[in-house]
């Protein structure tokens, strides 16, 4: 079964743990930790919801309804979005 996800490059001065946190608007939709190494790195997001990302945006969303994929997840719908990194900030559209 197709599983949507991005790419998400990006650079850190150091080995280190770094998170990333989805947002729409103000919405924190998930985040993701990886271990990074020095220099440039890329991490694969899986544009998924967490548990708490999925209520956040069922409660204050205009058009809540979302269905579960056939995997069991709940992805993301079409929109923009912003990913932040320390702080670094980037969009992605879901078309």
């Amino acid at each position: 079964a197709y599983e949507p996800k991005i790419t998400i490059p990006f650079y850190t001065n150091a080995n280190k743990e770094v998170t990333a946190h989805i947002f729409k608007e103000d919405m924190e939709l998930n985040s993701i930790t990886i271990n990074a190494d020095k220099g440039y790195n890329e991490m694969v997001y899986d544009l998924s919801f967490s548990k708490k990302g999925l209520k956040e945006y069922k409660k204050r969303s205009k058009k809540p309804k979302i269905s579960k994929a056939q995997n069991g997840v709940f992805y993301l719908p079409k929109g923009k979005y912003t990913i932040k990194i320390g702080d670094d900030k980037n969009k992605f559209e879901i078309k």
